[in-house]
């Protein structure tokens, strides 16, 4: 009994601690993973898996930056040695991957590009109109 005890304090101690950190320039970006949001940088969350991730930053007067980043597998966390160092080991391992990423300015518009952006807005909206009056007449 007295070795069963001892046993399962060990594997009870022992764990990879996954922590995945990302940071930009500049910090307070809004920071998406998978599609979720999950705070502004500098943030540091925990992740049960490793492969690729979508990572999006948005930030007020910065272009918006998407990008799939691949989390690496550290050389512990491949089969059979996970066994071993997830339930054999009564080490807890912490895991931090941290990628930077560097956000640019969004440029401002000229008048030319203002109107053009504009005339293509109202081409556009004359087309959804066009659509709309075609629906309507064969109803």
């Amino acid at each position: 009994m007295r070795y069963f005890l001892i046993l399962l304090f060990c594997l009870s101690t022992c764990c990879v601690e996954r922590k995945l950190t990302i940071l930009s320039d500049p910090p307070g970006a809004m920071v998406w993973l998978d599609g979720q949001p999950i705070g502004k940088t500098p943030i540091t969350v925990p992740f049960a898996f490793y492969g690729t991730r979508e990572i999006s930053l948005y930030y007020a007067r910065y272009q918006a930056y998407t990008t799939m980043q691949e989390v690496p597998c550290p050389w512990y966390q491949y089969f059979p040695i996970d066994f071993v160092s997830e339930f054999l080991i009564p080490l807890e391992y912490t895991d931090n991957p941290q990628f930077h990423y560097t956000l640019k300015p969004q440029l401002p518009c000229d008048d030319l590009q203002k109107q053009a952006l504009e005339a293509r807005g109202q081409a556009l909206q004359a087309k959804f109109i066009a659509g709309q009056s075609t629906k309507e007449s064969s109803d």
